[in-house]
């Protein structure tokens, strides 16, 4: 899994911890100290999901977009569902150059 994610310029450093929070949560950003945690005891496919999640509230903050937990799950899973069935054009976004 990644271990790091440009946010704005910005390097949030991604880290894999142990349920630390007893709880629902899957994982938890802090744009103060530019870190993302995510529950390491997941499969890959649901820590993606919790990636996305999570540097969609830090864009949220980072825009003050003060989108609630509801709207931030739903983007996150309609986002990476999409990615998922259609991974030929996200690929052909992430290789395309934009240079005119």
């Amino acid at each position: 899994m990644i271990k790091e994610v440009s946010i704005f310029g910005k390097v949030y450093d991604i880290e894999y911890v142990k349920d630390p929070w007893g709880d629902s949560d899957l994982g938890r950003v802090s744009p103060k100290n530019s870190k993302i945690q995510i529950c390491e005891n997941m499969k890959d496919d649901v820590k993606a999901e919790a990636i996305l999640h999570e540097i969609i509230h830090a864009l949220s903050s980072d825009m003050n977009l003060q989108m609630d937990e509801q709207a931030v799950s739903s983007l996150s899973v309609g986002i990476y569902s999409t990615m998922m069935a259609n991974r030929e054009l996200f690929n052909q976004l992430r290789d395309c150059d934009l240079k005119p």
